[in-house]
């Protein structure tokens, strides 16, 4: 009896790696592991972010544009930030919002994105936001700059793009320049008036909707940005320029600014004026003088486009500055809560 059992024994220790083996085999033909993917929490503000242009929108909002379709929702009031991604992924270069809530966003390879308010205010899906392709050029594909007006929208861009795009349905109306030149930023004054401002120091000028242009010669350099106040057009371009013209842009005074980086934008109020541009470069008018101002710590690469939020100035670029125009002016970089 001993040895039948001292038998079994063998025969079960001799047996047991094929019977490990039997039971893998049964598992991974029968058993399916139930996996539960979480995704990964995305940072508010990544790295490689840059910003290139912002708008507040009429609920008090403001809507941030960058790179990869990147769109930035920052509720000033609640100090809340939220990060959305828009899909195709392209740069985006421009935001303006219509009166009648609509928001469009435009970028590279002619791409133009928009919403609505109402949908921003309501929780955001980028699967719901409308995306249109204009009729750009291959090799040239860049859109610019974007402005809203009483019917819709103008856009501007690269090898002479404008277009009229409609608030009601989005319907495009190409006005492209015969001339081949890039366009870098787009206004309507008070009176109407349609501006643009290119490179090689050009300035068009429009009175009748795109339909002819007046091309005016500000100066040798690429003009980068435009603004007005009241009777004012003030310009903005590289190596320096920064000019005001207070008779319809036929003649121009120029800023004397200690700089020779380029510039790229210009805000001018009642109580505030200020330019902005490369390597750390920012003036601004305080007590009837333009004096540069110092970030109060680091350095940044560029800022590119400005709107008021409340009582400041929030800068896009390579960093999200402020600037408090008070009677001691102060200039940082913005605290954005969730980020890196």
């Amino acid at each position: 009896m001993a040895n039948l059992s001292s038998k079994a024994l063998s025969l079960l220790v001799s047996a047991s790696p094929w019977l490990i083996v039997g039971g893998l085999a049964y598992a991974a033909a029968f058993i399916r592991p139930q996996v539960q993917l979480q995704p990964l929490p995305q940072p508010l503000l990544e790295s490689r972010d840059e910003f290139f242009d912002a708008a507040l929108l009429n609920d008090g909002s403001v809507a941030l544009v960058g790179r990869q379709s990147t769109v930035l929702q920052w509720q000033p009031q609640q100090q809340q930030w939220q990060r959305h991604q828009l899909s195709p992924r392209v740069n985006l270069q421009g935001i303006a919002e219509h009166a009648s809530g609509r928001v469009v966003a435009i970028g590279n390879d002619g791409r133009l994105f928009s919403w609505s308010v109402s949908q921003w205010q309501q929780g955001f899906d980028a699967q719901q936001v409308e995306s249109v392709e204009l009729p750009v050029a291959d090799f040239a594909s860049k859109l610019m700059a974007v402005t809203a007006v009483d019917d819709g929208f103008w856009v501007v861009g690269e090898m002479g793009a404008v277009f009229h795009v409609s608030a009601d349905d989005l319907k495009v109306t190409d006005h492209k320049l015969e001339q081949d030149i890039n366009l870098n930023d787009v206004l309507v004054d008070g009176n109407g008036t349609l501006w643009i401002a290119a490179e090689f120091g050009t300035l068009l000028r429009s009175d009748d909707q795109a339909q002819s242009w007046n091309e005016l010669a500000v100066a040798e350099q690429t003009l980068q940005g435009l603004a007005s106040y009241q009777d004012e057009l003030w310009v903005v371009g590289n190596g320096g320029l920064a000019a005001y013209s207070a008779d319809n842009g036929e003649s121009w005074q120029r800023l004397q600014l200690d700089t020779q980086s380029h510039l790229y934008d210009v805000y001018v109020s009642a109580d505030t004026a200020l330019v902005a541009g490369k390597d750390s470069t920012i003036f601004a008018r305080t007590n009837g003088s333009w004096q540069r101002q110092q970030l109060s710590e680091g350095s940044f690469t560029f800022a590119i486009n400005s709107v008021r939020v409340q009582d400041r100035l929030l800068l896009v670029g390579s960093d999200l500055l402020q600037f408090s125009p008070d009677a001691q002016p102060s200039l940082s970089k913005l605290a954005v809560q969730g980020a890196e």
